[in-house]
């Protein structure tokens, strides 16, 4: 069963699949189907237009910024929840410290 606690966990790749569907049916699938169907019907070939291509591609746009935003943060999830099995050395954190001053 899907709960809140499960869907926190998989809502990043149930979102690319979703992603990966609409493209497919809208590039892929449906193109074919309505070739099929013109030469089933013999009508005349009414070529495709992508739905998710109207109002200037707005939809890959803004799932591209989605996908990204989310891998971007899970990334940082994953990097801050690793944590040390020593302490780290000061001498390097000193080091760092006026690296960053210095290229500001």
């Amino acid at each position: 069963m899907l709960t809140i606690a499960n869907l926190n966990k998989v809502w990043r790749p149930l979102m690319a699949i979703q992603y990966l569907v609409v493209c497919l049916f809208d590039f892929i699938i449906l193109p074919i189907l309505l070739g099929w169907y013109s030469i089933y019907t013999k009508s005349s070939y009414q070529p495709w237009i992508p739905l998710t291509l109207q109002g200037g591609g707005l939809y890959h746009l803004a799932m591209g910024a989605v996908c990204g935003v989310t891998s971007w943060g899970k990334s940082q999830e994953r990097i801050n929840s690793v944590s040390p099995a020593h302490d780290p050395d000061p001498e390097l954190i000193q080091h760092d410290s006026k690296f960053t001053k210095n290229r500001h």
